[in-house]
Formats: C-alpha cells, sequence, structure tokens
C-alpha cells in the first residue's frame, strides 16, 4: 500500500476512507437496530405501536441480512485486488453498490409509507423515522462512494 502525504492510504479500488465509511454505517445499523428492540421492550407500549415497531424490527433485521452480502463484497475487493485486474475488482465492488442502493431504496420507500394503522403512532412513527435517517445517510454515503469509481 502506498500513501501520499495527507492523502487517504489505497486499499484496492476503495481507499481506506471508504473502508472506514463502511464500518461506520455497519455501526450506524447496529445502533439503530439496538435502539429498535429496545422500544419493543417498553411496558408502556400499545398493541398496534408493538405491531408496528416489530414490522420495522424484522425489516431492519432483513435489510441487515441483504446488505451484509454487499459489505462483504466490498471488503474482499482488496484481497480480490491480488488475483485480478483493476476493472475487474472495480466491476464487482459497482456491483455490490448497485445492490446495496436498491435495497435500501426499496426499504426506504417501505419506511416512508407507513401502514395506515401505523402512520399516527407516536413511537413506532419515531422509530420509522430513525431508520430512514440511517438509510437517507447510508445511501448518501454509498453514492459517493460509488461516484469515486
Amino acid at each position: 500500500m502506498a500513501s501520499g502525504s495527507g492523502a487517504d492510504v489505497r486499499a484496492g479500488v476503495l481507499e481506506k476512507a471508504d473502508l472506514d465509511r463502511v464500518a461506520s454505517v455497519k455501526a450506524s445499523f447496529t445502533a439503530t437496530a439496538i435502539d429498535v428492540g429496545q422500544a419493543l421492550q417498553r411496558a408502556d407500549l400499545s398493541g398496534l405501536d408493538r405491531e408496528c415497531i416489530q414490522t420495522i424490527a424484522q425489516d431492519l433485521n432483513q435489510m441487515g441480512q441483504e446488505l451484509s452480502g454487499y459489505e462483504n463484497l466490498m471488503k474482499i475487493e482488496t484481497q480480490l485486488n491480488s488475483f485480478s485486474d483493476e476493472s475487474t475488482t472495480r466491476d464487482v465492488v459497482l456491483y455490490a453498490l448497485d445492490k446495496a442502493l436498491l435495497v435500501l431504496s426499496a426499504q426506504r420507500k417501505r419506511l416512508a409509507q407507513p401502514p395506515d394503522h401505523c402512520a399516527n403512532l407516536p413511537v413506532s412513527t419515531g422509530k420509522a423515522q430513525s431508520v430512514l435517517r440511517v438509510i437517507e445517510g447510508t445511501i448518501v454515503t454509498l453514492q459517493a462512494m460509488r461516484a469515486r469509481l
């Protein structure tokens, strides 16, 4: 690995800073999942709120599982560089970014249009908004990474 004066160290087609951003996104998702899970533990939660938050938790879990595969593709690009040319490695990373962005966009759409019975519930609406903020931030981060490739 080469490093310039103050420049990001290259880890392959992604810079070390990009890999750090991916790790930060994962940490944000984990913190949000914990927050949603803790909301489900509240004794004062109404049945409808609990149902809506449970759906949010399930969606978040499914999204996390889907994204983890694409995260792994992004992380292994440093190893792929040893065995393939940069163009092939870039294609793998672009594929992972594009698929992750599709997953995030679909979930953003679902959370932005909650079922009618969830739309006016304060706790579940707050949790949905929290997840939406994480999704939006992740989309911005991944789009910026993609633009640099």
